[in-house]
């Protein structure tokens, strides 16, 4: 694929990358369908098959892209509608469990943390969490099963609102 990098940039195409994910950008529609044609042709004298099905060759100014949504328009890139569902699906199975296990805390620490760049102060509302489990679990003695209550600083925490502004 960096070959169709490459070339890309000698032409002048801006072109967004991660594995097999590509995302073409461009400052106007008619810019935009020019680079995606380029890019196809490109892709088919080098025999890259394009997944057609999966791909959306329409430029629009949002988009779906890496979990994540791109508004051009109001300048904004936000949590994708199943990215938030997963936080909100973990939140409520540790919100359910009065001394939820480590395994639980984890999984919510990690969607905290994948979400912290994207909503506004997301990395302050894991903090409470990170020192509750500092000062309840010690990973080298503390089986993986350890069950840790949450305090009522870190059940504030999971209340706020997250994703209101963008859904």
């Amino acid at each position: 694929m960096a070959p169709v990098s490459a070339w890309a940039h000698q032409h002048g195409i801006f072109l967004l990358r991660y594995l097999d994910d590509w995302l073409i950008t461009g400052s106007s529609r008619q810019e935009c369908t020019s680079a995606i044609q380029a890019i196809s042709h490109l892709c088919d004298r080098l025999d890259i098959q394009v997944n057609l099905s999966k791909s959306d060759l329409v430029p629009s100014q949002r988009k779906q892209y890496l979990g994540m949504v791109l508004d051009s328009k109001r300048a904004l890139i936000f949590p994708s509608p199943e990215w938030i569902g997963q936080f909100r699906s973990v939140a409520r199975s540790f919100l359910e469990d009065k001394a939820p296990p480590m395994s639980l805390w984890r999984s919510l620490l990690g969607h905290l943390a994948s979400l912290e760049r994207l909503v506004p102060v997301g990395r302050l509302h894991s903090r409470s969490l990170q020192w509750c489990l500092k000062r309840h679990w010690r990973a080298a003695s503390d089986p993986p099963w350890w069950r840790v209550p949450p305090s009522h600083q870190c059940l504030a925490d999971l209340f706020w609102p997250p994703m209101s502004p963008f859904v």
